[in-house]
């Protein structure tokens, strides 16, 4: 994977920060590497039509970095994501297990922009603050009217567990919401026979495997 002490501290295109713990970007390149690893990611989260690439699939293992990939096609004229793809994610990222988190596409651009404006919504944002922010990171610095129609007529059921982040509400959890129907989660329960209902498709996991022979990059 190439000399990780003679690259510099160079992020990935488009990154930044949306929350404590959690960031954004482009599909990371080799010379990313050494950037994302001070960032101590425990997941990634790839929104691109294949799957990762190689060097960041070896460099996530090496880092045990799990990688949650969602098959989304290439950003054209309609939304490629579907509300149970965004609740599925949004999951992921208000749960403190899963953080740090980093969120690409393939350009870090509309689809990303697209799962952090329905984050913006679940957080109580103004709707003109957030396409605002959307239009900061795309490629003519706007929003189109189907991006806004989107995220203005995203309703779905976000389901809240027992913890939750600080920039999260302040962390307090609560069923009001303006827009979003949420569901507060119980604590665990042992399992009983009843029939299980079938769940939306899961994003493809590459777990870190506890067997890697890859050699550790120095900091």
């Amino acid at each position: 994977m190439g000399d990780f002490m003679s690259q510099k501290l160079i992020p990935p295109f488009r990154y930044a920060i949306i929350e404590e713990d959690v960031f954004r970007g482009a599909h990371p390149t080799e010379r990313n590497c050494r950037f994302l690893r001070r960032l101590k990611l425990k997941n990634m989260i790839s929104l691109t039509p294949k799957k990762p690439s190689k060097v960041l699939l070896q460099f996530c293992e090496q880092e045990n970095i799990a990688v949650r990939h969602f098959p989304i096609p290439k950003y054209k004229d309609d939304i490629p994501l579907t509300s149970s793809q965004i609740v599925q994610i949004l999951q992921m990222v208000i749960d403190p297990v899963n953080l740090p988190v980093y969120i690409h596409c393939l350009d870090g651009s509309n689809i990303t922009g697209l799962i952090v404006m329905c984050l913006r919504k679940l957080q109580n944002w103004n709707l003109s603050v957030i396409f605002t922010e959307f239009s900061r990171y795309t490629r003519t610095n706007t929003i189109s009217s189907v991006e806004c129609e989107f995220v203005e007529s995203f309703k779905a059921e976000i389901e809240i567990g027992q913890i939750l982040p600080r920039w999260l509400w302040q962390g307090n959890r609560t069923t009001k919401h303006p827009t979003l129907k949420i569901k507060l989660l119980d604590p665990p329960s042992p399992p009983d026979d009843d029939i299980l209902l079938p769940l939306p498709p899961e994003p493809i996991l590459y777990p870190p495997s506890s067997s890697s022979t890859t050699t550790t990059a120095p900091t």
